[in-house]
């Protein structure tokens, strides 16, 4: 396991949006993490202590805390996992949202996008499997709008 999770390290760039889930292979690669620079989700609680403390930027999900575990499992699933970014379009890494969207796609999560003032909307379409252009008036309506589209799709779990 150990060799693994150090293996798995070495893969991770400065750029790379991480996504480790909790278990003891996935504790060994969060012990091997040198690369800091990376932007890391976990569901898992030790985990993201380990990150934090090595000074990594930390992600994590909302959800029920399991004792046993120590991972947050969600409490309301859709049938597909959605991201949603709301931008002004004022990206610091172009590449890098580039990167994470088509990321996310891969691995079935669908992308809404929101942009407004003086957003790209080309490049949000490039990035999103949704995207819509409003203004700051109507960003409300518009979240309402999202709201009512993911409300159609949850599932309460227990």
């Amino acid at each position: 396991k150990r060799a693994i999770g150090a293996y798995a390290a070495t893969l991770i760039g400065p750029d790379d949006f991480v996504f480790i889930d909790g278990g003891t292979t996935t504790e060994c690669l969060v012990d091997a993490i040198t690369q800091t620079d990376a932007i890391f989700l976990t569901n898992s609680l030790p985990h993201a202590q380990k990150l934090l403390a090595k000074g990594c930027r930390t992600l994590l999900p909302g959800g029920e805390l399991k004792q046993a575990t120590e991972v947050l499992e969600p409490q309301l699933a859709c049938s597909k996992p959605v991201m949603i970014v709301l931008t002004d379009g004022m990206w610091t890494s172009k590449k890098q949202a580039i990167k994470t969207s088509d990321h996310c796609r891969a691995v079935g999560i669908d992308i809404i996008a929101l942009g407004f003032g003086g957003a790209d909307e080309e490049f949000l379409k490039r990035i999103s499997t949704i995207s819509s252009m409003t203004d700051l008036e109507h960003v409300v309506e518009q979240f309402g709008t999202i709201a009512q589209e993911l409300n159609s799709k949850l599932v309460v779990s227990r």
